[in-house]
This record gives C-alpha cells, sequence and structure tokens, in this order.
C-alpha cells in the first residue's frame, strides 16, 4: 500500500505537466485557426462577398430544396446538380433554423472545418505536440482555409469522411459506418475512404491468414455498398439532369487520363510529404529517402510514365501548385525546356510520395483508390485531393503512417498511454 501510494503521488505532477500542455496545445490551435480565418474573412471583408464560382448555383439548388420542403422523391432524382443531396439538406435546415441568408451557410462551413481541424488536434497530448503539427499542416493546404468559406459541397463531404475515420479508430465500427454513409450521401466519391479502410482489413487475412475482423468488415462493406443504393435511386451516378449539366463528367469516364493519377501522386508530395518533412524536422531520423536502387527506379519510373503521357497544357488551371511551377519558371526559356522542367518537378514530388509510403497499408489504398478515380475525372483539379490530405494528416497525428503489419484503431489506447507517461519531443516523428 506504501509503494502504491508512493507511486500515485509521484504521478499526480507528471498527470498536472500533461493537463497544461494539453492546454497550452489547444489554445495555440485554437489561436492559429482564429488567426486563419479572421485573415481569411477580413481580406473578403466579411462573409457577404459576392458569389464566387459555384457558390451561386449550390444556393439556388438549397434553396429549391427549401421551397419543396422536405423535398419530395420526385425532386430528389430531378434535381440540377451531380453530387448526392445531403449537403442541400444540411443547408436547407441552416437556412430555414437561422434565416441568414449566403453568410449564413458560409458560416455552417466554417464550422464543419474547425471541427474536422479539432478532430486532428484534439489529441493535443500528443509526443512533441504531433497532433497539433499535423492540424498546422491541414491548415496549409492551399485549398482548406477557401473553402471553409464557400458554399461548396466539400467541406461537408470532407468533415463526415473525417468523423468516420475518428471513430473507425476509437474502434466505434457502426457509427464509423453511419458517418461514412452520410460522406457518400454528400458527395460519392467519398467512398474511396471506406473502401480504402476495408481492403487494409481484408489484406492481413488474405497473406497471413489473419483472423477477419468481422466486426468491423461488415460495417465497412455496407458503407461502401450505400453508393449502389444512390445508384439505382437515381438511375445513374447521379440525378439525369444535374449529369446533363456537366457532361464532361461522364466523358471523362471514356476519355480516361492516367497523367491525372500521377498528378494526384505530385499533389501530395507537395502538400503532404514536403509540409511533414519541414514540421517534423524527418531529417533528424531514418528516413526512406535514400538513393537506392529500388528509389531510383521508381525515379526513372515515373519521369518515363510522365513524359510519355503528358502533362495538361501550362494553361491548364489544375490548382496552386501548377500555376505555381509555371509562374516561376522564366519565361525566357524555351517552351520546350519548360516542359521537360514541369515533368522533373512533378516527378519529383510523385516520387516523394512513392518512396515516403512504400507499405501495402492502409495509406496505400487510400491512394491508390484516389489515383484510379483520378484517372476518370474530367480534371486534375487539386481540390479533389482534400479528403486525403485530412486522411493523411488524422493517420499522421495518430502515428500510424509507418505500421505497414498493424492496422490502426489504437486512438483509446493511445490516450490512455499519452496520459500516463511523458514522452519526449524528440521522439515526435
Amino acid at each position: 500500500m506504501e509503494s502504491g501510494a508512493q507511486g500515485s503521488g509521484l504521478d499526480r505532477p507528471q498527470s498536472r505537466a500533461n493537463s497544461r500542455a494539453r492546454g497550452n496545445d489547444a489554445l495555440i490551435l485554437i489561436g492559429l485557426m482564429a488567426a486563419a480565418f479572421s485573415v481569411a474573412i477580413a481580406y473578403m471583408d466579411g462573409l457577404t462577398f459576392p458569389f464566387l464560382m459555384d457558390e451561386d448555383d449550390y444556393w439556388d439548388q438549397t434553396l429549391e430544396f427549401i421551397s419543396d420542403w422536405p423535398p419530395s422523391l420526385q425532386l430528389l432524382r430531378t434535381y440540377g446538380e451531380p453530387m448526392t443531396p445531403l449537403s442541400f439538406f444540411y443547408w436547407g435546415a441552416v437556412e430555414l433554423s437561422l434565416g441568414l441568408g449566403v453568410p449564413g451557410l458560409r458560416l455552417s462551413c466554417l464550422v464543419l472545418s474547425v471541427a474536422a481541424l479539432l478532430l486532428i488536434g484534439r489529441r493535443a497530448n500528443s509526443p512533441g505536440r504531433r497532433a497539433l503539427l499535423c492540424a498546422v499542416g491541414l491548415l496549409l493546404y492551399p485549398y482548406w482555409v477557401p473553402l471553409s468559406l464557400l458554399i461548396y459541397t466539400d467541406m461537408p463531404a470532407v468533415f463526415l469522411s473525417m468523423l468516420g475515420l475518428f471513430l473507425y479508430a476509437r474502434g466505434r465500427s457502426i457509427a464509423s459506418a453511419a458517418a461514412f454513409v452520410l460522406a457518400i450521401a454528400t458527395r460519392q466519391y467519398m467512398i474511396t475512404v471506406p473502401l480504402s479502410l476495408l481492403a487494409a482489413e481484408l489484406m492481413p487475412a488474405m497473406f497471413s491468414r489473419a483472423p477477419l475482423r468481422w466486426e468491423r468488415v461488415i460495417p465497412l462493406v455496407a458503407a461502401s455498398s450505400s453508393l449502389a443504393g444512390w445508384v439505382i435511386f437515381f438511375g445513374g451516378l447521379g440525378p439525369s439532369p444535374g449529369l446533363d449539366v456537366y457532361p464532361t463528367h461522364l466523358d471523362a469516364l471514356i476519355d480516361f487520363s492516367p497523367v491525372y493519377g500521377l498528378y494526384m501522386l505530385s499533389c501530395v508530395g507537395a502538400y503532404f510529404v514536403v509540409p511533414e518533412f519541414a514540421l517534423f524536422r524527418r531529417w533528424r531520423d531514418p528516413w526512406p529517402f535514400e538513393l537506392s536502387f529500388r528509389n531510383i527506379s521508381v525515379g526513372v519510373g515515373l519521369l518515363v510514365a510522365f513524359a510519355s503521357l503528358g502533362l495538361p497544357g501550362s494553361d491548364v488551371a489544375m490548382g496552386p501548385l501548377n500555376r505555381s511551377v509555371v509562374t516561376l519558371l522564366p519565361v525566357e526559356l524555351p517552351g520546350a525546356i519548360r516542359e521537360v522542367v514541369r515533368i522533373v518537378i512533378f516527378a519529383a514530388l510523385a516520387w516523394l510520395t512513392c518512396v515516403r509510403f512504400r507499405h501495402l497499408d492502409v495509406v496505400f489504398w487510400l491512394l491508390l483508390s484516389r489515383g484510379l478515380l483520378m484517372t476518370v475525372s474530367w480534371e486534375g483539379w487539386e481540390k479533389y485531393h482534400m479528403v486525403l490530405l485530412a486522411s493523411l494528416w488524422y493517420l499522421r497525428s495518430l502515428s500510424e503512417l509507418d505500421k505497414p503489419l498493424e492496422l490502426f484503431g489504437l486512438d483509446a489506447r493511445l490516450d490512455r498511454e499519452a496520459n500516463a507517461t511523458s514522452v519526449e519531443p524528440s521522439q515526435a516523428a
């Protein structure tokens, strides 16, 4: 009893120190979010700025849902957008509840953005402020803050996918599946997250005869199958009028553009691997970027692939990465040399992704599913990678990116360990 009492007494300062660290990290994260979003809102002169890009279409669609509230089955089959309808339900409910108009809908997306960041940064007691740095890494993604202030379906869909991943990591399989069902009901392509988790669950059983965790597999199968329900309901991938408005979406399914899948790897290199390298100072630790025969072979293969497939024209605005490369290249360079330099830059970024994620784990399936989806995308818009990058930063916050033989699901255990012990910041990476 005396020994136990002593241990309890010794643990109290430790617990108080951990509590202070958690509080400090939480304040830092809240401060960073407040600063980033305040600057963005000030730059846009509040939330009352004119419609940008597709915002007016999404606002009009929300009003149509409100005018026939709750929307009839006929309206749900014939509305004029190609994506599944949950965002318009959400915005309709916000408008009916608050009546704030366009600023209210933009504010609702900002709330979901903050909630998604908190799902990553909530483990503020992680070693070396790992979770805090991961939230910062996601904030650095150039589409995160803008899409937090726009009436776009991406943020509701990404938040629900993040919620599903969060619940899955805590072993709440049914609740996780429900979140994934809602994410797919917001944007069809969110199916890539539960499908990737399902593949990661099945692979150990196929290659090592490990027992299947049916309590996880069955909910993931159910969640992924929900897309089939929407296809049956719509009689296609989306409402026919909505698909007719955007014929390029269906044409892309036939045209097949593998270069967009390769460009996705370049975007992950630019928006995850490079920021992770800087934020976590990976140069201090063993790292996978050595010039081994395998890695050199991967680099040569990527160069050949990019050169063979050809990049979209330099005038194609796929996103900040492509625009930055085009802008930074000297205009005095001949066109052929500029194109060669572009290929080398994008191949190098894709190489960073390939050598960073070299294992047959959940990240492999996330990259593969996203890459395959991009090959049938109408363009290689960097915005489409938001759910992938958010998933990678969340997995990084759990320190689960480098465990090829162990499926994650350890968030609760990690919380207990972090509360019970202290870890030096040098072990964060």
